[in-house]
């Protein structure tokens, strides 16, 4: 079998984690939290709303970085995941 290489066992160490869990876990609450507020502040006409609309730039960078991550952790087996 071929060497993996320095990335793919620092994504399976890193994607295999129990913080690695919790952080995403904490990502996706911070995110679902953004999105509740820029409703009510799209509903109230704020001009607010476009900080939080940029948030969202920021959640799907990581959640790609994520998916990325876990293809080189884990090649297309986290597809059937």
């Amino acid at each position: 079998e071929r060497e993996k290489g320095f990335l793919h066992y620092c994504a399976v160490r890193v994607l295999h984690s129990k913080r690695f869990d919790y952080l995403m876990g904490m990502i996706i609450l911070i995110n679902c939290i953004s999105i509740g507020l820029e409703i009510q502040l799209t509903l109230d006409s704020d001009d607010k709303v476009k900080i939080i609309s940029e948030m969202e730039h920021v959640f799907l960078s990581v959640y790609i970085l994520e998916i990325f991550g876990r293809l080189l952790a884990n090649g297309r087996v986290c597809w059937k995941q």
